[in-house]
């Protein structure tokens, strides 16, 4: 296959007239058996895929709904804290032998002994794009086996709203569209007000507040292949649709509690990055200095309101990044 599903077209090598061909969908690519008569010189014959791929995934999609088999997976660098989380959260959603840890060279044995499946990457430089690639190219070998994919960072938790579904699971299974964009608000520690997390107790019922995140609002959940970009917030052009669903929240962790943030970011300012991570500023959030961790904290929690997040809300006020810091709703206690 030349190019990005939807826009296909195959060379397919022909030893023979065209006389009868066969095509079975592989996924998003098409497997093309000839036969005829008499052999000749082998010649490329291009063909423009797309009149007759979208017929047969048709066939496809009515054959596998989305309410198959379910793998996730992430990628990891020395976790020793969201990695137990991520690995007890998802396999308890989906079972263990449904998860995946792509390792990125893991040195602090947090990846040893995992309950789930281990991918084992060698260590090189930080490089988001890279980071990003590599991932797509896993979730498209996953959806070889796996009806559905959902990748996450292992600080991001997805949780549907418990008012409409009892779990992720049930969510997955219940759901209309075969590629979800989540909404996404940002878990903060009250610092002063709220204790150090006691990651064996429920989290949420741990933290009392949350804002909204633009960022936070990622194409996580796919029944298609998917090509992300650096961060993993959006999509390279012509890749499939992706619905957004309100009832689903992804739950980032990473001001969940601020002694953790400052190992985190002290591992982040260590790491080597690649030159092109540098010249791109990606993720220069991930070298700040403590002093402005810290101030982040402080900053975030003035932004206070009562009211709960929610897309009419956030559209009412015309917020486009960031929303304001609001309750943690009662229902979402238990969730994770």
């Amino acid at each position: 296959p030349i190019g990005r599903a939807g826009e296909l077209a195959f060379r397919i090598p022909l030893r023979m007239p065209l006389a009868l061909a066969a095509g079975l969908l592989d996924g998003d690519g098409l497997r093309v058996v000839a036969a005829s008569g008499p052999e000749r010189p082998a010649q490329w014959l291009p063909l423009n895929a797309q009149y007759f791929l979208e017929p047969l995934r048709k066939i496809r999609d009515a054959e596998s709904p989305a309410t198959g088999t379910v793998a996730v997976f992430t990628m990891v660098y020395n976790e020793p804290r969201n990695l137990p989380l991520w690995t007890r959260y998802y396999g308890e959603q989906f079972g263990h032998e449904n998860c995946w840890v792509l390792d990125h060279g893991s040195t602090d044995g947090s990846t040893v002994s995992l309950p789930c499946h281990r991918v084992r990457l060698p260590r090189d430089p930080m490089d988001s794009l890279r980071r990003a690639q590599r991932c797509s190219a896993f979730q498209h070998f996953l959806l070889r086996v796996y009806d559905t994919v959902i990748y996450v960072d292992s600080d991001e938790f997805l949780v549907p709203d418990p008012r409409h579904h009892a779990s992720l699971a049930a969510w997955c299974a219940d759901r209309r569209n075969r590629n979800v964009r989540a909404f996404g608000p940002d878990a903060i520690q009250d610092v002063g007000a709220e204790p150090a997390i006691d990651s064996s107790k429920p989290i949420l019922s741990q933290r009392r507040w949350w804002f909204f995140s633009r960022f936070m609002c990622k194409p996580a959940v796919a029944g298609d292949p998917l090509c992300w970009q650096p961060g993993f917030h959006e999509l390279d052009p012509g890749s499939p649709p992706v619905a957004v669903d309100p009832d689903l929240r992804l739950l980032h962790l990473r001001l969940l509690d601020l002694d953790w943030s400052l190992a985190k970011q002290a591992q982040y300012r260590a790491l080597d990055w690649s030159s092109r991570q540098l010249t791109k500023g990606w993720a220069m959030y991930q070298r700040e200095e403590d002093a402005t961790i810290r101030d982040s904290f402080h900053g975030i929690l003035q932004r206070r309101a009562p009211e709960d997040i929610g897309p009419d809300f956030l559209r009412s006020q015309r917020i486009e990044d960031f929303g304001p810091v609001t309750r943690v709703p009662s229902r979402f206690r238990q969730s994770l």
